[in-house]
């Protein structure tokens, strides 16, 4: 029967490739809405695409590492939203590669290695298809960890230690949080290694090779307010760890980040007979340390990198791998009927990500699987009362536009139709015309082309007390006073605190006034962009 029958490794393999090329470019094959925040991707990477030089022509509290993937592709597709895209699915298949490879050096087996790269697919990467700091840290860090095990198994060369620091130090200088617990994850991996094998050289080659590449990352900036701009918790900057929230997200939610730590440790304590049978058996060492402070890692960013919430969902990955390894060699998890139950389970476990972008389309095939509830029935989705104080937001209409920069990237309708407008004002002009963007519409530079402001003074964007601080906002009032800018667009988004600076927008009222409003781009009914011209 063919479900006793038993998958070899080589057919195994090739399942695992095509589902790392499928979920990878599903979000090339269609057109995808606008997404919030995703102007800052663009206009980093746009910056750098025309030559200018992070903290010398902009300044920005992140480092630039985020930026340059999608500033080399840029270079190659063109500044485009959709070029994001590509430069994601490249990404993606990197990073799910790489998983692989260091699943299989700590000894497990095709067909686990499958089932794990099958949850991340279906748990952080059909849901990560744009790039973002929070995710792209990750991968950087995922490629360090791969150099460093790659090292630990092989024994290969000192080179892929250095490789290691490169990207140790590269995942900092895309975000502080994760790449600081990236460092000190591959550290204690590296520290136990060197003991076990009493190996000195091993973490002189790592740190002396970090230290080099922390100071090959910052030296040549300092010239450019690097101190500034960078946060570490310095003023104007300031901690995002807050100990009372970081206990509260911990306790009062990180339900399966805490279970999947706790059934980690129950299975090193079961499986070995004693602390020095498990201390000396490296490949379970390096693998449980890897586990173990993944999880730790997804407990803490979820605090300190809440936005987008999806932050950390590769724990998910990393818990099962290891639970799955951990499972008795008895179970043959290459054969057919085994093999094909658990694909079928991971897919109805996770089917969250998946039904909510595929049950539309569930909608149009089975139409009559949705029946509408009679008018005086109590059910969920129907049981709210609608009195006629309740405010009803129009749905927002998602279509494409003509600009190029968003070839397959959807707009809501009313706001193309505001950007038609703008463009029919009489104050518009294509070329020269001096521009203050503060909104989600920075592809605008790219339609209207017209120059970005640059200088080590500069931000890149206009988050206050994240992006920018008081000493900004005091130049683009001098600016504004001074008349400097023929067009203004302020995105007034009230539900987010400050995230493009009130004060600026009050700085206006005595030379520009407000000529045309309509929807922002981000599609929620609240926020609306404004676009200010001179009195």
């Amino acid at each position: 029967m063919i479900l006793h029958q038993k998958l070899n490794p080589k057919q195994i393999t090739y399942f695992r490739i095509f589902i790392i090329l499928l979920f990878s470019s599903l979000p090339l094959l269609i057109n995808l809405p606008y997404r919030v925040n995703i102007f800052l991707t663009w206009e980093g990477a746009y910056r750098m695409y025309m030559g200018q030089i992070p903290f010398k022509d902009f300044g920005m509290p992140l480092g630039f590492g985020f930026w340059l993937i999608p500033a080399i592709f840029f270079k190659i597709f063109g500044p485009y939203m959709h070029t994001l895209i590509i430069a994601q699915a490249f990404l993606n298949v990197l990073s799910l590669l790489a998983i692989s490879a260091i699943f299989k050096m700590l000894k497990m087996s095709e067909a686990k290695v499958f089932l794990s790269i099958l949850v991340m697919c279906l748990t952080f990467v059909l849901i990560n298809f744009w790039p973002w700091y929070n995710h792209t840290v990750f991968i950087f860090e995922i490629f360090a960890i791969y150099f460093v095990i790659r090292y630990t198994t092989t024994k290969d060369s000192f080179w892929q230690l250095i490789v290691a620091a490169f990207f140790t130090c590269l995942s900092i200088f895309t975000k502080q949080d994760g790449g600081g617990l990236a460092l000190i994850i591959v550290s204690v991996i590296i520290l136990y290694f060197s003991i076990i094998n009493k190996r000195i050289d091993t973490p002189l080659i790592f740190f002396g090779s970090f230290i080099v590449w922390l100071l090959l990352f910052i030296v040549p900036f300092l010239q450019y307010d690097f101190s500034y701009w960078f946060n570490y918790g310095q003023s104007p900057h300031y901690s995002r760890i807050n100990i009372f929230i970081l206990l509260g997200d911990i306790f009062g939610e990180s339900i399966w980040e805490k279970f999947f730590l706790f059934a980690s440790l129950a299975v090193i304590f079961f499986r070995f007979n004693s602390v020095k049978e498990f201390i000396n058996n490296q490949t379970e060492v390096i693998f449980a340390l890897l586990t173990v402070g993944l999880l730790f890692q997804a407990l803490i960013i979820q605090t300190t990198s809440f936005s987008p919430v999806t932050v950390n969902y590769y724990f998910t990955t990393f818990g099962i791998a290891y639970l799955l390894h951990s499972l008795p060699e008895r179970y043959n998890f290459s054969q057919v009927g085994l093999f094909l139950f658990f694909c079928l389970f991971i897919f109805i476990w996770r089917s969250e990500n998946y039904w909510k972008y595929g049950s539309g389309a569930v909608k149009k095939i089975l139409p009559k699987s949705w029946s509408e509830l009679p008018e005086d029935a109590v059910a969920k989705g129907n049981w709210m009362s609608e009195s006629e104080d309740t405010v009803k937001v129009e749905p927002t209409i998602w279509q494409l536009s003509k600009y190029k920069s968003l070839k397959h990237i959807k707009l809501p309708k009313k706001t193309i139709e505001g950007l038609e407008e703008v463009e029919k004002m009489s104050s518009f002009k294509k070329e020269g015309m001096k521009v203050l963007n503060m909104s989600n519409l920075t592809f605008l530079a790219y339609e209207w082309n017209y120059e970005l402001e640059s200088g080590p003074n500069y931000p890149l964007w206009y988050h206050k007390d994240v992006a920018l601080f008081d000493r900004e906002i005091d130049m683009l009032c001098k600016k504004v006073a001074n008349r400097e800018y023929d067009l203004i667009i302020f995105e007034d988004m009230p539900t987010v605190d400050s995230f493009f600076p009130y004060a600026v927008r009050d700085c206006l009222e005595e030379n520009y006034e407000m000529e045309l409003k309509f929807p922002a781009p981000t599609g929620y009914g609240t926020d609306h962009v404004e676009i200010y011209t001179l009195k």
